[in-house]
């Protein structure tokens, strides 16, 4: 008789759920040659968090305010965007923040921090932008995906698959801050948009790397990027600058081992360090100029 083939798993079906093209290393398609890029932070919408979420040891009554970020970045003769700010409607989002802990934590936007007005402003045009890189895969952070109708979109493929399998196996409740089915749907088929999943260590282009980090979601990830200032790291796994350099914990870390590793990482990677939320970036770089 001859062997029988092994039945294809769930794993391989979620692997497969995208066809995904073979990944060189961008220094195998450069020959080493690292490139050098420009990084400007755009505020682009704001909340207030309980203590107890931001950090492990906050005391119950205590808030933070915290920003949403849009991040460009040039360099290469490339534009590449991470988290392309909040969706349109703002509605589905304030009822699961609201829900969480009150009014209190309702987001909340100008006219002029809206995505359009922002790249406008800063003489971006959405349809020549090369990359959407997202952390975490949340609605929050990739609202305004119709905006970049040609931009490959980049995202964790653990996060990818911890999606892909809910929508399989769901909850009673879903999560409400999810990816919207119709953006889940047009990122599998890979039109308009394509899509690549990153690995847990990966390329992007020579000079801008990513690394998983994962704390407080399986899709969040750190982005390094080279810049005549050094080597500015950002992700979303940390709230605010102290979580990075006391360490201090965030309070919704799944693991506070995975969570102070990738603390410690992120502070060896980088000669410059952005926390995603944490208005006192504004601060530092006060026009937003981070490389």
């Amino acid at each position: 008789m001859l062997p029988q083939a092994a039945p294809v798993t769930t794993a391989q079906q979620v692997r497969t759920a995208v066809p995904q093209e073979p990944q060189s290393s961008g220094r195998e398609r450069t020959g080493g040659l690292q490139g050098t890029f420009t990084v400007s932070a755009y505020k682009v919408g704001q909340c207030e968090l309980p203590g107890p979420i931001v950090f492990r040891g906050s005391p119950a009554g205590e808030w933070f305010l915290l920003y949403f970020y849009m991040i460009v970045i040039r360099g290469l003769g490339k534009t590449l965007i991470v988290n392309p700010g909040l969706p349109d409607d703002l509605s589905e989002m304030n009822q699961a923040w609201t829900e969480l802990a009150g009014e209190r934590c309702r987001v909340r936007r100008t006219e002029d921090e809206r995505t359009e007005a922002v790249l406008e402003s800063n003489g971006v045009v959405p349809g020549s932008v090369d990359f959407i890189l997202l952390t975490p895969f949340k609605l929050y952070a990739i609202g305004n995906l119709d905006l970049f109708p040609t931009a490959t979109v980049c995202l964790s493929q653990r996060g990818w698959t911890e999606h892909y399998l809910a929508r399989r196996y769901p909850r009673p409740e879903p999560d409400p801050l999810a990816v919207p089915e119709p953006i889940f749907d047009r990122l599998q088929q890979g039109a308009p948009n394509p899509m690549r999943l990153l690995r847990d260590e990966d390329e992007i282009l020579p000079g801008i790397r990513a690394f998983h980090v994962g704390v407080r979601d399986q899709s969040s990830m750190a982005y390094v990027v080279n810049t005549a200032k050094g080597a500015v790291v950002m992700s979303d796994c940390c709230f605010k600058y102290e979580n990075i350099d006391e360490p201090q914990p965030t309070g919704i870390a799944e693991s506070l081992e995975a969570c102070l590793n990738a603390y410690a990482r992120m502070r060896s990677e980088g000669e410059v360090v952005i926390p995603l939320y944490d208005p006192a970036l504004l601060e530092r770089f006060p026009d937003g100029r981070i490389g």
